[in-house]
């Protein structure tokens, strides 16, 4: 997800310009779309494990636990994120 300007700085915005010029030259992705590739895939694995149940269950509630714990740390309501983290992982299974 791209980031709020947060500078005014002309000189900034140029500099990060090139740099994401540079990335896109060199096919190297930004950490946002790593981001987004992981989240993707840990989507893919929930789809497939709700099909599969032969998959390993445990990995999937693991990595749920992880992302839940996360984002309460980060000072989000518990009960929140819970109903935004199961319907987000509804969509895909």
């Amino acid at each position: 997800m791209p980031r709020a300007v947060r500078s005014d700085d002309a000189s900034h915005r140029e500099r990060q310009q090139r740099y994401r010029t540079r990335l896109a030259a060199e096919r190297r992705p930004e950490a946002s779309a790593i981001d987004v590739a992981v989240a993707a895939a840990v989507a893919a694995f929930a789809s497939a494990a709700a099909r599969d149940p032969a998959l390993h269950p445990q990995a999937l509630q693991w990595i749920l636990r992880c992302a839940r714990r996360r984002l309460v740390e980060d000072g989000y309501d518990k009960e929140q994120v819970m109903r935004v983290l199961l319907r987000r992982m509804r969509r895909f299974g």
